[in-house]
């Protein structure tokens, strides 16, 4: 993943806003892997927030330095760093699988995240791979959680995100959900923009007004649908384009 340097001599404007999203919304994961976490494992999840999502907290949505929200789901197994073939679970080089050690406990964190993503996502899975889940756009929402913390012998409330329902959309209702046809409609739409645009690749940003060039043979909310990032992702997860990097598109 490319960043930029640090340059302490850039304008403010050069500097992410690192604004903070509070409440439930919708959003995609957009990466998730498994990690060690000392002597435990867990999953690790990072979250875009919906580009609608930003206009209800009166924020400014910028595709290309996206509110990124980070998520860590305990799934318990002993990890022995002196010798991690003796761990509970090993885990692939590209941190998407693991291998050995059989089942997390239901109550775990990551067990409660996978669980809450199939039903919600739609995604199906098999085996440890959890690849699959990298694109799936859900309604997140903070769960508060009772943990007994037997160093100080009391009860400690924590609030873990999970996904609670599909997307809700723009209104905050299941019913703005579009149906297949019209995803399909959008989804020609954006093809038919990198089609017209004659390059490998298109950064995602530029799709609002090269879309608005299509509006004579698809309708204003086709173009406004296209345009969202949940549609993006959901074209992605269709396998009718593909994403390049975090900032651009090009056709499958």
């Amino acid at each position: 993943m490319a960043t930029q340097e640090l340059n302490w001599g850039d304008p403010i404007e050069e500097f992410p806003s690192g604004e903070f999203f509070e409440g439930d919304f919708d959003g995609t994961i957009t990466s998730i892997i498994y990690e060690t976490n000392y002597s435990r494992f867990q999953i690790t999840v990072s979250i875009n927030p919906a580009e609608y999502e930003y206009e209800t907290r009166g924020m400014v949505y910028d595709p290309d330095t996206p509110v990124e929200i980070r998520g860590y789901y305990s799934m318990g197994g002993t990890y022995d760093e002196d010798d991690p073939t003796q761990s509970t679970w090993q885990i692939s080089n590209d941190g998407k699988s693991v291998t050995g050690g059989g089942l997390p406990r239901r109550n775990t964190r990551a067990v409660k995240l996978i669980m809450a993503l199939r039903e919600h996502s739609g995604v199906s899975m098999e085996g440890s791979d959890i690849s699959s889940l990298e694109g799936a756009t859900v309604h997140w929402k903070e769960v508060k959680e009772t943990v007994f913390n037997p160093t100080t012998q009391e009860n400690t409330d924590r609030f873990i995100r999970y996904p609670v329902s599909p997307v809700l959309g723009a209104s905050g209702d299941s019913s703005a959900i579009s149906n297949q046809e019209d995803l399909d409609e959008a989804y020609g739409l954006i093809q038919s923009v990198l089609v017209k645009n004659g390059e490998e690749m298109m950064r995602t940003r530029e799709l609002p007004a090269k879309a608005i060039e299509f509006a004579d043979e698809y309708s204003t909310e086709i173009v406004k649908l296209a345009c969202e990032n949940t549609t993006i992702e959901s074209a992605i997860r269709a396998g009718k384009i593909v994403r390049v990097d975090e900032r651009n598109i090009a056709l499958a």
